[in-house]
């Protein structure tokens, strides 16, 4: 058996005992009510290429303020940014486009990504990244699975909250 027939199980039944214990349940809306603005989450993310020959270094997903989003990759310095995420309970999906030179050539980035969110401390899901070099015309996709933690940090209420809310 594969790493592939434990992950995705995995998930699922996660995520459903998440449910069933009523944890993160509210929609988006209610969860916004509260009278602090939501915080920014970055959490530290690994990938597993679905098509061989293919990788991503481990990177940083920077949830935003206002539904903003960013994939930071160590090494890599993008030109031009955007993104965006929604999120619906535990579940997220997030969009990001980044553009680079490397070898004199222009390659645009655009990430395709739907994910879970567990306990606020972990996320997994799925990326479709699209890569495409302006002067060759050449396009490639890629999908990955990706599993993540939040990056906490050295302040004494993160030390104090420990890895579980009970």
């Amino acid at each position: 058996m594969n790493l592939f027939s434990y992950f995705i199980p995995s998930l699922i039944l996660i995520s459903a005992s998440t449910i069933s214990l009523g944890l993160s349940t509210l929609p988006l809306d209610e969860q916004n009510r509260s009278t602090k603005p939501p915080q920014s989450k970055l959490y530290k993310v690994h990938f597993l290429s679905l098509k061989k020959g293919h990788k991503i270094a481990s990177s940083y997903f920077d949830f935003k303020q206002q539904h903003k989003f960013e994939i930071n990759i160590p090494g890599e310095e993008f030109l031009k940014t955007k993104g965006n995420y929604t999120k619906n309970s535990l579940q997220f999906k997030a969009n990001w486009e980044g553009n680079i030179i490397k070898q004199r050539k222009r390659y645009c980035y655009t990430f395709n990504i739907m994910g879970i969110s567990l306990l606020d401390t972990y996320i997994a899901g799925i990326i479709r990244l699209n890569e495409s070099i302006k002067e060759t015309h050449q396009d490639q996709k890629v999908t990955f699975l990706f599993i993540g933690t939040l990056k906490e940090d050295n302040s004494s209420e993160s030390k104090k909250r420990g890895l579980f809310p009970f």
